[in-house]
């Protein structure tokens, strides 16, 4: 009893490890970076902005730029605020099977 129940444990480990190596990402290393702001022009009054910087790898190989910027209006001495803002969005995709990329740019407000 107690010989079957280790033999189960050892093909149960087996089939999850073995499933785990066969479906494993890339060790490819990417980073973002990223920069969040907010001054204040008076009491009632902000300026948000926003930068972000995405790589397949280390550095420059370029996967997004993120940059948004708006205008905010405090409701509150609590900083609830209501924001108006634009932001544009380059993305960079490697195509299927290839080395080529693809750009794309997108326009928001929001």
């Amino acid at each position: 009893m107690k010989y079957t129940y280790i033999l189960q444990c050892i093909a149960v480990s087996l089939l999850f490890f073995n499933g785990m190596s066969a479906y494993s990402q890339q060790t490819d290393i990417g980073n973002w970076f990223i920069y969040f702001g907010n001054q204040s022009f008076d009491k009632n009054w902000n300026w948000h902005n926003e930068l972000q910087i995405r790589n397949f790898n280390f550095i420059g190989d370029i996967q997004q730029v993120l940059v948004r910027t708006g205008i905010g209006y405090n409701l509150t001495e609590n900083n609830n605020n209501v924001l108006l803002g634009y932001g544009f969005i380059h993305s960079e995709r490697y195509l299927p099977n290839s080395e080529e990329k693809a750009s794309t740019a997108e326009h928001r407000i929001f």
